[in-house]
């Protein structure tokens, strides 16, 4: 019975110690979610660096879809480069809600 009795509770500890992990993981997920005004901001910071990698991370998954990181890299880095760009900055910057073209209800 003793043996029965360990299976069990290490069973019953086991299983919450899963569910307060899920519970921080979600939690935590909530808490990093960026601002819209954070993305833009970072984003505009790896323009100015040159770090079109980074910007290619800040994409929404559907323009991911549609251009790779290699595809996306080089045409920011032609553009950028070829207009001579310096300087680069965003002031008054306000984030509007837009229905997504793309999706279906």
């Amino acid at each position: 019975m003793d043996k029965k009795r360990i299976i069990i509770i290490s069973i019953v500890v086991l299983a919450l110690i899963i569910i307060v992990a899920s519970i921080c993981i979600y939690l935590n997920s909530l808490v990093t979610r960026s601002k819209p005004e954070d993305v833009v901001s970072a984003y505009m910071t790896y323009l100015v660096n040159g770090e079109y990698e980074r910007m290619y991370e800040l994409i929404d998954q559907n323009s991911k879809n549609n251009n790779s990181q290699e595809v996306f890299v080089s045409r920011n880095k032609n553009i950028y480069t070829g207009i001579e760009a310096r300087n680069i900055m965003i002031t008054n910057m306000q984030v509007q809600e837009f229905e997504n073209r793309n999706s279906r209800s």
